[in-house]
C-alpha cells in the first residue's frame, strides 16, 4: 500500500481529520479513510494551509480562499463505482473487448488493456485494481488517470485480465478477459514426439546399416 503523509490532524467525534499528501482526508477510529475533499463535493484544490472544527462546521483555509463544510455532511454513502474495458491492443492491434476466450498464436505477445470508470465526479478518489491471471496473482493499484496497462512480452499459456474500480473503499464488480497464447508448433508435445520417432528411427536405420557391413 502507498504510503500517506499527514501535516495537521485534528481529533474531533472519534475521527482523525487531516491535512495529508493525498489532500484532506478523514480517518476512522479503525484507521480507514472514511472522506476525503475534492470537486465532487465542492473542494477544488489540494493545497491546504490551515484548518479548523467548531460546532459540525469545517473551515479550510487554501490557496483559493476560505471555504465552510457541514462535518456531517461529509459522510454520504458513496456510489458503487463501475469500471469497463475500452479498448484491447494485441500487438498494438485492437481488438474487440467484447470477445473473451480468444486464442492467438505464439507471436502474439504484447497486450495492452485500456479501462476506464464512466464518471467525472469521482475523477479524483476512483483508483484501478487489476492483476492478470497466469502472470501474476497479485493485485495492482493505478490511479484514475494511468488507466493504460501493458504487458510486452507474455509466454504462452492461459491468462485471466481481471480489473476493478475502487472509490474510497468501495469496490466495483470485477470484469474479466480470458484468452490463451499458443505455443510455437515446434514445441507442441506431437511436434516433439515425432522429433523423437524420427531421431530414433534414423538411429535404428544407421545401426542396422553398420551391423550388415560388419557382416
Amino acid at each position: 500500500k502507498n504510503k500517506i503523509e499527514v501535516y495537521k490532524l485534528a481529533l474531533y467525534h472519534n475521527r482523525m481529520y487531516c491535512v495529508s499528501s493525498v489532500g484532506f482526508i478523514v480517518i476512522s477510529s479503525e484507521g480507514k479513510i472514511i472522506a476525503r475533499l475534492n470537486l465532487s463535493n465542492g473542494f477544488s484544490t489540494s493545497k491546504i494551509f490551515d484548518f479548523k472544527i467548531s460546532d459540525s462546521l469545517l473551515w479550510i483555509c487554501h490557496a483559493k480562499g476560505v471555504q465552510c463544510f457541514n462535518v456531517d455532511l461529509l459522510f454520504h454513502k458513496m456510489e458503487k463505482p463501475s469500471v469497463k474495458l475500452a479498448s484491447i491492443l494485441v500487438n498494438d492491434e485492437e481488438m474487440s473487448p467484447g470477445e473473451s476466450e480468444l486464442s492467438f498464436d505464439h507471436r502474439k505477445l504484447k497486450f495492452a488493456f485500456t479501462v476506464t470508470s464512466p464518471t467525472l465526479k469521482y475523477k479524483e478518489t476512483i483508483t484501478f485494481s487489476y492483476k492478470l491471471l497466469g502472470y501474476d496473482n497479485n493485485w495492482i493499484s493505478t490511479p484514475f488517470e494511468e488507466n493504460r496497462i501493458t504487458y510486452n512480452a507474455l509466454s504462452p499459456g492461459e491468462y485471466t485480465f481481471v480489473v476493478k474500480a475502487i472509490n474510497n473503499g468501495i469496490e466495483s464488480d470485477e470484469v474479466r478477459y480470458r484468452f490463451r497464447i499458443e505455443k510455437p508448433f515446434y514445441s507442441t508435445f506431437w511436434f516433439i514426439s515425432l522429433m523423437i520417432f524420427v531421431f530414433l528411427f534414423v538411429v535404428y536405420v544407421f545401426y542396422k546399416k553398420q551391423l550388415r557391413v560388419q557382416q
